[in-house]
C-alpha cells in the first residue's frame, strides 16, 4: 500500500485535491494501492462528511493524533544564534522536501534550506518545551538588514557566496518577485509602491514541524506573523504573502486579501500573492476585528519579554 500521511492542520479538500492532482495532471490517475492518511487534533470521526469527490473518498483514511497527557510551553522568539538558525534552516529543508514546496527547494547533500533572502531576513522559531518546532522569516528590503550569520553558514556549506549576496540584482529584492514565472503584475504591484516611497516585507518560509501540526500550532503560527505586522508595520510598511493556492484560504481568514494579478502558475501549480497594506493602526487595517485585541496583548508580551507564550 502506497500511502502519503498529509498531516493537515484541518482536513482540507483543497489539499487533498492538491496531492491527487499531482497524479492526474501526469495523466496517470491514482495508483489503486494509493491511500491518504489525514491526521487530526479535533473530532476527527466527522471528517468525512467533507464534500470530497467520490473518486477520492475511498482513499482517505482519519487517524487522530497523539499527545502527551501533559501540556507544552510554546514559545515565539527572534533566533539570535547561528546555531538556532542552522538549525532552522535544516528543519525548513525537512518539512518542505515533504511537500509541494520541494519544487522551490535547492537540492543539496546537506539537506539544508538557505537561499540569499535569508541575509535580509529576521527568522523567528516556535519551540516546542525549547525545542524548534516552527519558523517564518520576514524578508526586509536589502538595505535594512545584512546577517552576517547567514552568509557564514551558506559558506559553510557551499549553498552562498559572499560575492553571490552583494550583487545588486533587481529583479531578486523578495521571493516573490524572484521566480521565472512571475507575473508583471507582480512588478507593476512593486514599482507603484516604491514609487510613493512605500516598503514591503515579505513573509515566507512558514512551516510547522509534522509532528507537532495542529489548529493550535498554526493559529498561533499565524498570529505571532501578525504580532510582526504589528509591531514593525504600522504606518511603515506593506506586508505581503506568496503561496499556493490551498493555503491562500487560510491567509485570507487572517485578513490578508489578493494583490492585483496576483494569482499565477509556479511550475504548473496556482499560486497566490496576498498582501496586508500599510494602515496607521490595527483597526484600519484588514485584520478581522475578532482577533484586534487579541493581537494587541501578543504584541505588549513580545515587546515586554521578547516572546509570546501559549500552552495546550
Amino acid at each position: 500500500m502506497l500511502i502519503v500521511d498529509i498531516g493537515c492542520v484541518v482536513p482540507d479538500v483543497h489539499c487533498i485535491n492538491s496531492y491527487a492532482g499531482i497524479f492526474y495532471e501526469k495523466g496517470a490517475g491514482l495508483p489503486s494501492n494509493f491511500v491518504f492518511i489525514i491526521t487530526d487534533t479535533m473530532n476527527y470521526t466527522a471528517a468525512p462528511s467533507l464534500n470530497i469527490t467520490s473518486q477520492l473518498a475511498t482513499r482517505i483514511r482519519f487517524k487522530p493524533r497523539e499527545y502527551d497527557n501533559g501540556k507544552k510551553l510554546y514559545t515565539f522568539s527572534e533566533i539570535t544564534s547561528k546555531k538556532e538558525l542552522e538549525e532552522a534552516f535544516k528543519l525548513r529543508f525537512m518539512v518542505y522536501s515533504g511537500s509541494e514546496s520541494s519544487i522551490l527547494l535547492k537540492q543539496n547533500s546537506s539537506r539544508i534550506d538557505i537561499n540569499i533572502f535569508d541575509i535580509h531576513s529576521r527568522h523567528y522559531a516556535i519551540k516546542a518545551n525549547g525545542r524548534i518546532i516552527g519558523y517564518l522569516r520576514t524578508v526586509l528590503p536589502r538595505n535594512e538588514l545584512v546577517n552576517e550569520s547567514v552568509i557564514e553558514i551558506g559558506e559553510k556549506y557551499g549553498l552562498l557566496s559572499r560575492k553571490e549576496c552583494f550583487n545588486g540584482d533587481e529583479k531578486a529584492l523578495y521571493p516573490f518577485l524572484s521566480y521565472n514565472e512571475t507575473p508583471s503584475s507582480h512588478h507593476d504591484y512593486y514599482k507603484s509602491l516604491r514609487d510613493k516611497n512605500e516598503a514591503v516585507v515579505e513573509v515566507s518560509r512558514l512551516i510547522i514541524h509534522p509532528e507537532f501540526r495542529s489548529i493550535n500550532s498554526a493559529k498561533f503560527l499565524l498570529e505571532s506573523a501578525l504580532v510582526l505586522y504589528t509591531k514593525f508595520c504600522f504606518g511603515k510598511i506593506h506586508s505581503v504573502v506568496d503561496c499556493f493556492r490551498h493555503h491562500a484560504e487560510l491567509y485570507k481568514r487572517y485578513g490578508f486579501t489578493i494583490i492585483p494579478g496576483g494569482e499565477y502558475l509556479l511550475f504548473g501549480m496556482p499560486r497566490y500573492t496576498l498582501s496586508l497594506p500599510m494602515v496607521r493602526s490595527i483597526t484600519d487595517s484588514t485584520v478581522p476585528s475578532s482577533l484586534h485585541g487579541k493581537l494587541l496583548q501578543m504584541c505588549d508580551e513580545f515587546n515586554s519579554k521578547g516572546e509570546t507564550r501559549r500552552e495546550w
